[in-house]
């Protein structure tokens, strides 16, 4: 307090700062209304929740009234009108909720809630509002306080403030100025009681244990992060066709899988919409950046899109139906082009992406293929994966796509554990328990429904989905039906002759594949190793050579025939027979022709460098003896194109029946087959036969063509009469389902193929209750015994958990899946088959989804769906005890240990998520606090079961609060070690940096030193309980991977760094602290930036809080 005398009055004013002196307004203010019998409060809205500190802790006596007027807060009012799409200016009691809904309070101040509501319906705390209102005023009877300090922690604690008090006494006349000014202002107010009742209650209300969980469920994944961004969902609902709620939802997902884990696999079926979810998932990023711009660059937003060059028209599209004009995208094929300036340009884009999205990512599972090498070299923050499809090769692919993702974001104990894995399967097969391991892994990053799920989830609200035309949509039926092409009766001669062609087939030893040999440094290590590497490599040459042989055969004459002599040759033949090709087709680039290739190898050795304790055959190592078995390859492959001429192609014409049978039910048709010469042979075949159907081939090379197939089979065409015959150039990532039919040509080698190309026309916006699916049943000359694998292990082994296909009975009895087994295989997995997936890898949120609803669920469905859309602060406090079993002695009850369960609300800046901590989660150094959701989701369905009891608001109080007052402070303590794997990294990392630099004094200058102790002291600050601002380490964690990620991509560049190399590579750690050290000016970058973020306390949407109950309370159930 400082005393200014002046000498006109001769009286003594009291002047309050809060830090000037040693005294706090707030202990004046404590004075004067322990002594008043009326305390008249006049401040901002902000004040709520020191209100709750200082009228909440009691029950007021009756012998004294509080009377509030809440005014404005100019910053706040100006920041809501400055969002405001529509700049409208709100009313003070819309401000004063759309605040403190979007600011929270902690659970902390549960009680005060309670008693604060108390005294507000017993008047005696009184609350009126009044616009325009900026005046601080605080009136006793025993003085009046005005100045600057809002009633607030910050005005009455911490702030340099000015203020002013008039003792009622000694300066009366001043003090009845000021007294009746503020009494006039509250006159002036509206009656806020009620509202603020309402708001209370709204932000932090008491219900039953479900209510609370299904509060917490509905944050996830009911699209709620919208309402962050109002602007933009005003936006997004005045597109043309809105985002379905599915779509919404995963956005939801997508964000907090990014925020928690750092990239993401988004891997939903075929149709469901994932190029308009991504752009807009892309455009919900951008905002965040913007909102979050006082620490990011533009080069922390440059995002660049990595997709098939069929797909770039769509993504376009979908762009600028949200009026994005973002371009920055690279075709997969220019990552495979070989000219040098492409290749610069190339790696330029990928170093300089900081987001990566990669459509039908699945085209990245070969490690070692061009593209792969490219997309290494990135520097991405996240990476942001597409594909229907995402496993194709079981281990393989679980690494592979772990790599992509980015090792950094697995637990320390899972890195270690993925580098032994790694280790093993080069030398053994993994075990069932060690590929769920990988699989878990995987299962953490990825958002995934089957179409069942979806369509579960469009019954609910089917109104809500609607396709462009306006109709309501959903996935239509699949009636999977079979085909015979009728060989036995008139196509015997083409059966003998494919048999005979089968046999020879048998005789080939593959040479054309067998020309290098190229072996990893790993197998080079071991004679042994090397041995079986030769042997594998002339097994899979034998292999491949018979099934391509087969596969053209099946698909048609003239593609084997094209396969062994060459393009040339069968267009040839063909016009011979009267069918002729059109002239353009592979005009310049033919493909094929086995002879020619067989023929200019006999000139020289396969390449090879195995060691000399390996035996070679001798054809490897001698010249004539390798022209000898070249000269026999050569006669087997000129025996088959003899034979391959004398066919009479009964099969393409029954192909070509089929076709004009099928399009005269269905108007549009396709048709798929993998070998471009058999759908031009089939087309020609079926125009002579009809001419009233338009018969439009399909392949990659021919764009005019493909523009002709989007126009004809895109939703809502007219267009009737036309069957589209398609390579698997159209199988990907294209919409064609205006065709109500598909007639599959040949039997896809795998259930990707399938997937892809069915998913053409099965999708989620269809207009067709019901879609004909064709599978061929070939005769047993010409079908592969690949087929029985895709019948029989791909969909009973590997795929019966969640096909989105189903297959014809017929064919499954046929590749001998006899019905018994089929359908005790069903009845045992069928659970599963709807809610999983063919290669075991799950939504990352399957196990908080399945909390609600189903037969495991522990949350009624009625009740998730009338709280789903609240944005109220649910708590419920919970009593565990063991069940009593009347009869059976006990002797002792042991309860349940007590426990906290927090859902931490999303903002515009993250996502939402959970935290769990108990007794035995606090006592373990490695866990402290869970924030994993499968495991928290099994924390939680071992603590809530029929036993546990719901408690009464006003019951154990005092016992809540200290148990929140625990669980609570750890949640704040642990939030560095509750952070997604790689951020937590990020900070260890920086910290271990910052002390192995300050440890080095004859290295480092003196500023640099300075500078360094100052980082650590803000570093070192430890998150508190009721503070406004604390530490974010998130948003730090990206700060520093600015810094730590283009040294670790140099770092890997390195052919000296070999193996797994991650953030805490010990290597790396070296190289850091030695070789290329964090420099000054990125420090300072660091000191200038260090970010903060509201208390996670106040960020709470709901919780749960497990008391053990007293021994009597476990009597009284008895």
């Amino acid at each position: 307090m400082n005393q200014v005398h002046s000498s006109n009055t001769k009286r003594v004013f009291e002047y309050y700062t809060n830090v000037l002196e040693e005294l706090e307004l707030e202990t004046i203010l404590l004075e004067d209304y322990q002594k008043t019998s009326d305390f008249l409060i006049v401040a901002g809205f902000s004040t709520l929740d020191f209100l709750l500190c200082f009228f909440g802790k009691e029950r007021i006596s009756d012998d004294k009234k509080v009377r509030v007027v809440l005014g404005n807060e100019p910053r706040v009012t100006e920041g809501i009108h400055q969002k405001s799409f529509l700049h409208t200016k709100l009313g003070l009691s819309q401000e004063i909720q759309d605040y403190w809904l979007n600011r929270g309070i902690s659970p902390m101040q549960s009680a005060n809630v309670l008693y604060l509501i108390e005294n507000i319906k017993d008047r005696r705390v009184n609350v009126r509002i009044l616009n325009n209102l900026c005046a601080k005023a605080y009136i006793s009877d025993t003085g009046a306080i005005m100045g600057s300090s809002n009633f607030s922690r910050g005005g009455l604690r911490n702030n340099f403030e000015i203020n002013r008090r008039f003792d009622s006494i000694s300066s009366y006349q001043d003090y009845s100025k000021v007294k009746k000014i503020a009494n006039e202002y509250f006159e002036l107010g509206e009656d806020y009681n009620d509202q603020l009742v309402n708001l209370l209650e709204k932000l932090l209300h008491y219900v039953n244990w479900q209510e609370a969980l299904a509060r917490a469920v509905a944050e996830l994944q009911e699209g709620g992060w919208l309402k962050n961004y109002p602007e933009f969902l005003q936006y997004l609902n005045k597109l043309e066709q809105p985002l379905w709620k599915t779509q919404i939802e995963a956005i939801g997902q997508a964000l907090y899988i990014l925020d928690n884990n750092g990239s993401l696999l988004i891997a939903d079926p075929t149709g469901s919409g994932k190029t308009k979810m991504g752009v807009v998932l892309q455009a919900c990023i951008l905002n965040r950046f913007f909102q979050k711009a006082i620490n990011f660059i533009k080069e922390d937003r440059n995002a660049l899109l990595i997709c098939p060059p069929q797909v770039q028209g769509n993504w376009q599209r979908e762009y600028r139906k949200i009026k994005d004009d973002f371009n920055n995208s690279l075709s997969q094929g220019r990552l495979s082009v070989s000219a040098e300036d492409t290749q610069k340009e190339v790696e330029a884009k990928i170093a300089n992406a900081r987001i990566l999205y990669i459509d039908e990512a699945h085209n990245f599972l070969n490690k070692h293929s061009n593209r792969s090498i490219k997309l290494q070299n990135n520097l991405a923050n996240n990476i942001v994966l597409y594909t229907a499809t995402p496993i194709n090769k079981k281990a393989r692919d679980l690494f592979r796509l772990v790599e992509i993702l980015d090792i950094d974001n697995l637990s320390d104990e899972a890195i270690k554990e993925y580098k032994r894995l790694k280790a093993f399967s080069n030398k053994r097969n993994l075990h069932p328990n060690e590929l769920q391991q990988l699989q878990g892994y995987i299962q953490d990053f990825m958002v995934r429904r089957t179409k069942k799920e979806l369509n579960q989830k469009i019954q609910k609200h089917p109104d809500a989905y609607r396709n462009k035309l306006g109709d309501k949509c959903s996935y239509p039926k699949q009636n999977c039906l079979s085909y015979n092409l009728e060989e036995k009766k008139n196509g015997r001669k083409d059966a003998a002759i494919a048999y005979k062609i089968n046999r020879l087939a048998g005789k080939l030893k593959g040479l054309y594949a067998l020309r290098k040999f190229n072996m990893s440094p790993e197998v080079k290590k071991s004679l042994e190793r090397q041995r079986k590497f030769l042997e594998a490599s002339q097994n899979r040459a034998k292999a491949l050579a018979i099934y391509t042989i087969q596969a053209m055969l099946r698909s048609s004459s003239i593609a084997l025939i094209e396969h062994v002599r060459g393009t040339d040759e069968a267009k040839s033949i063909l016009r011979g027979i009267g069918y002729a090709l059109p002239p353009k087709f592979k005009k310049d680039n033919e493909t094929g022709n086995i002879v020619s290739q067989l023929k200019k190898h006999r000139k020289t050795l396969p390449e090879q460098n195995f060691d000399e304790g390996v035996k070679l055959p001798e054809w490897m190592t001698n010249k004539e003896t390798y022209e000898k078995v070249i000269d026999e390859e050569l006669s087997i492959y000129e025996e088959i194109f003899s034979l391959a001429k004398k066919m009479d192609h009964q099969r393409e014409i029954k192909k070509a029946e089929i076709l004009i049978n099928k399009v005269h039910k269905h108007e549009l048709l396709l048709a798929f087959d993998s070998r471009p010469i058999s759908l031009h042979f089939i087309a020609s075949i079926a125009k002579k036969k009809s001419k009233d159907i338009n018969f439009l081939v399909v392949t990659g090379d021919n764009k005019t063509a493909k523009k002709e197939a989007l126009e004809i089979f895109k939703l809502g065409s007219s267009t009737k009469n036309v069957v589209g015959l398609c390579s698997d150039a159209m199988a990907e990532g294209l919409n064609l389902q205006q065709a109500s039919a598909m007639i599959l040509l040949d039997t896809p080698s795998v259930m990707r193929i399938a997937e892809q190309r069915i998913g053409r026309i099965d999708r989620m916006d269809s207009s067709h209750d019901s879609i004909d699916i064709y599978f061929p049943d070939d005769h047993d000359a010409f079908a592969l015994k690949t087929d029985r694998k895709f019948y029989l292990t791909a969909q009973l082994v590997d795929a019966l958990l969640g096909s989105n296909l189903e297959l014809p009975n017929d064919l499954l009895e046929k590749w001998k899946v006899k019905k018994t087994d089929f359908k005790k295989l069903y009845e045992e997995n069928i659970k599963n088959a709807e809610e999983t997936f063919r290669d075991g890898i799950t939504n990352a949120f399957k196990a908080a989804e399945g909390l609600v609803g189903g037969e495991t669920a522990i949350v009624d469905q009625e009740i998730y769906e009338n709280i789903r859309k609240s944005e109220v602060t649910l708590i419920s406090k919970v009593g565990n005890y063991e069940e009593y079993f009347p009869g059976v002695e006990v002797s002792k009850v042991n309860a349940k240990q007590e426990f906290g369960f927090f859902c931490i609300r999303g903002s515009k800046d993250y996502a939402p998520y959970w935290l769990y901590v108990d007794e035995t989660t606090l006592q373990d150094k490695r866990v402290r606090v869970i924030r994993h959701l499968p495991t928290i989701c099994e924390k939680l369905r071992e603590n809530l079961q029929k036993t546990t009891e719901n408690i009464e608001p006003a019951d154990y109080i005092e016992k809540e609060e200290h148990i929140k007052q625990r669980f609570i402070g750890a949640i704040q303590e642990y939030q560095l070690h509750a952070l997604p794997n790689k951020k937590k990294r990020v900070i260890k990392l920086l910290h271990i940096l910052l002390s192995r630099y300050s440890s080095m004094l004859f290295d480092q200058s003196k500023d640099r030193l300075l500078l360094i102790d100052e980082i650590q002291k803000l570093l070192r600050s430890k998150p508190e309980i009721n503070i406004e601002y604390q530490l974010d380490y998130d948003r730090l964690a990206q700060i520093c991977l600015k810094f730590f990620q283009p040294r670790l991509m140099q770092f890997r560049a390195d052919p000296k760094n070999t193996g797994t190399i991650y953030l805490m590579d010990d290597n790396f750690v070296d190289y850091l602290t030695r070789r290329n050290p964090i420099n000054d000016q990125e420090l300072e970058t660091l000191k200038r930036e260090i970010p903060v973020i509201q208390p996670i306390e106040k960020r709470i949407a709901a919780c749960i809080i497990g008391l053990v109950l007293p021994q009597e309370l476990q009597e009284e159930n008895k």
